[in-house]
């Protein structure tokens, strides 16, 4: 089957990008249980938006439940200062 091929090889990256908006928490938390649970996550964060209020924080939590394994890339980084990104 298409899944056993794969998981059968180790050089397939599979890269699914999924709503980090809390309206869709339900098909995001779907697609991180489904079959084969990713083997990373890389949650990008907006270095203009606030994390309080965008769902990040909801999603973070949800990967750190699941216990999967993640990084985190802080985009738009240029467009504000590095005092706020460390804050």
């Amino acid at each position: 089957t298409r899944q056993n091929q794969l998981l059968g090889t180790p050089r397939v990256a599979q890269l699914i990008d999924l709503a980090g908006d809390s309206r869709y928490q339900k098909t995001t938390f779907s697609a991180l249980t489904s079959w084969a649970a990713p083997d990373w996550i890389c949650l990008v964060i907006s270095a203009t938006s606030n994390p309080n209020t965008d769902g990040t924080l909801e999603l973070l939590s949800l990967v750190i439940g699941l216990e999967l394994p993640f990084f985190i890339l802080i985009n738009k980084s240029d467009l504000v200062p590095l005092s706020q990104i460390m804050s």
